[in-house]
């Protein structure tokens, strides 16, 4: 009676793929008279299989013939390959495997499941997401966590899914309706895939595995080293997250992202602290407060960020922002940008502040063809051979390293063309001043340093 049931819930299953009653003979008298047996064929050799029904050739004629060819639709044929998908999976999950379970619902979702699976094997590889850095005193876990998650979702497990299912926050998996509404397939694929069996367990080990690289020795790792011996993924990562987005370190972030920002200053660009580096950084803070449920409005922002923005050359262009219509500048970014643009009209050889020796703030060295000579904004004074004569901002008639010259625009490098030049006349000038002295000292940044450096391969 059992034996009975059990090979017509077994038709049944195979019923409900779209298989006639012949096709399902056929199978049957294959030797796949069995869901376990169906669990062990490959989709290849079921494919084979199907492709010899369907091309038998009869054998004699009229309503006696033996081998007819067998009728199966490309419909029936896909249901047959989300069946064995979903076997596939009850098996790796260490579930029984019930025939009536396999309803019209379920398989409906499993055509979508195999439909996905079939489709991301023709997508590039995700191999070019990198592996987060290892968790140190430094890391912010909100942002370590984003990189984390992109990485596991390029990685397929055991299920042949993502391994970011393992973080999936509910344990249930989506099914039906539920699952075909979401948009993508890597959506379908975490969503759907189960967190129970072998399989599972294996995923589950090898994401703890990963994270106890990132984390052993460091800071997070109090809270992941209590899942070691169980090697649970799952647990280790909940654990971290309950501490890093718990109130302690929540009150913690939003403490000194407020410090941060009251304590911001730009007062005139430096070679540690330019108007880039003192923008990005009160962009990260207001982030960090928005991560943490106390976001500022957008022209609380501005108008804070304005007032920390000290620099007198940043006059006209604080001026343009407050005479501007409100919808001009809605976002604190849109500020940034416009006066970044502004900072990098004012300041054209910003770029290149601090580039050498030349570059610096303080008295010359012994001569400009030893790179040193060009003291205070790339002129000052120049060793031995008096005042040097400079340029704008950093740009100087002396001479340049191969980096250095790099780094100089087109118009930057003519510049430095036209003091070399006007400075070679002001040494001309000097020596018929004084009679064709000889022992007169050479200028500190005319050509004279220039031509060795040229000589040497070293630069302009």
């Amino acid at each position: 009676m059992a034996a009975a049931a059990a090979v017509t819930d077994f038709r049944a299953m195979l019923g409900r793929c779209g298989f006639s009653n012949d096709a399902v003979t056929a199978i049957e008298a294959d030797g796949f008279n069995s869901a376990d047996e169906i669990c062990l064929g490959t989709e290849t050799g079921f494919r084979t299989m199907i492709k010899v029904f369907r091309e038998r050739k009869p054998v004699g004629r009229g309503p006696t013939a033996t081998n007819q060819p067998v009728v199966i639709s490309g419909r029936a044929e896909q249901c047959f390959y989300a069946l064995l998908l979903w076997l596939k999976q009850m098996s790796a999950q260490d579930r029984s495997i019930v025939p009536a379970e396999f309803t019209d619902t379920v398989l409906k979702t499993y055509r979508i499941l195999y439909r996905d699976k079939k489709d991301s094997e023709s997508i590039e590889s995700s191999s070019y997401v990198s592996k987060p850095a290892k968790f140190t005193e430094k890391t912010r876990f909100p942002q370590w966590f984003r990189a984390f998650e992109n990485w596991l979702g390029a990685q397929k497990g055991d299920m042949d899914v993502p391994m970011l299912y393992v973080l999936r926050a509910e344990s249930t998996p989506l099914t039906g309706t539920d699952l075909a509404n979401l948009s993508t397939i890597h959506a379908r694929e975490i969503a759907g895939t189960h967190h129970t069996g072998p399989a599972f367990e294996a995923d589950n080990g090898k994401v703890f595995d990963v994270i106890e690289d990132l984390t052993a020795d460091g800071p997070a790792w109090n809270w992941v080293k209590k899942f070691k011996k169980d090697r649970d993924g799952r647990g280790a990562v909940f654990g971290m997250k309950a501490y890093y987005k718990g109130d302690a370190w929540r009150n913690k972030e939003v403490n000194s992202a407020h410090s941060g920002l009251d304590n911001g200053r730009y007062d005139r660009e430096k070679q540690h602290n330019t108007f880039e580096h003192f923008a990005n950084r009160q962009l990260d803070l207001y982030s960090i407060l928005e991560e943490n449920g106390e976001p500022i409005p957008a022209q609380k922002q501005i108008r804070d960020f304005l007032k920390r923005i000290t620099a007198t050359e940043m006059a006209a262009g604080k001026a343009a922002i407050a005479a501007a219509p409100g919808a001009t500048f809605p976002t604190l970014e849109t500020v940034v940008t416009f006066l970044s643009h502004f900072v990098s009209t004012i300041n054209p050889g910003r770029g290149i502040a601090g580039a050498g020796r030349g570059g610096g703030r303080g008295r010359g060295g012994r001569g400009a063809r030893f790179g040193r000579g060009g003291g205070r904004g790339g002129g000052g004074r120049g060793g031995r051979g008096g005042r040097g004569s400079g340029g704008g901002g950093d740009i100087a008639a002396r001479n340049y390293t191969s980096e250095e010259w790099g780094k100089l625009s087109k118009e930057q490098q003519e510049k430095v063309r036209e003091l070399r030049l006007a400075k070679k006349r002001n040494a001309s000038a000097v020596t018929t001043g004084t009679g064709g002295d000889k022992n007169a000292a050479p200028d500190a940044g005319g050509d004279a340093g220039n031509s060795f450096s040229q000589k040497k391969g070293k630069g302009e």
